[in-house]
């Protein structure tokens, strides 16, 4: 047989509701006698002592845990970096964003078009670098 704790814990909602409209303890432990057989075995005493505690602290834990996800929530959205949208062109080279999300660079030379891939967003660092291997 479980506990007094477990079984309120178990119809939490059921407790919760029991208690809606500023019932007394007595009041809502009569209603949860004629609505809830699985507490009707709990004697009233157990019941008043018991149920506004385990009510308080499944209140902390919800408040905690929403101000927990809150925190994650903001920690992400901090954490994100952010997008760099590249120049349409860069030193005489054309830019571009593939649909796979690369970036790459453009140039025709000699007659023919050379490609450097840059990779994922825009670096012009590496853009630099790769330029400089490429023109003499």
């Amino acid at each position: 047989m479980s506990t007094p704790v477990e079984r309120i814990l178990e119809h939490l909602d059921a407790v919760r509701a029991a208690y809606q409209g500023g019932r007394t303890h007595q009041q809502a432990f009569d209603h949860l006698v004629s609505t809830c057989p699985a507490l009707a075995g709990m004697e009233y005493n157990t019941f008043r002592t018991r149920a506004p505690l385990v009510l308080e602290v499944a209140e902390w834990l919800h408040r905690g845990y929403q101000a927990r996800i809150a925190a994650l929530r903001a920690e992400l959205a901090e954490a994100k970096p952010e997008t760099v949208q590249p120049p349409k062109s860069f030193e005489g080279w054309s830019v571009q964003i593939g649909k796979d999300g690369y970036t790459r660079l453009y140039k025709k030379l000699g007659g023919k078009v050379k490609t450097l891939y840059v990779g994922r967003g825009w670096n012009e660092k590496k853009a630099r670098g790769l330029i400089v291997h490429v023109v003499p």
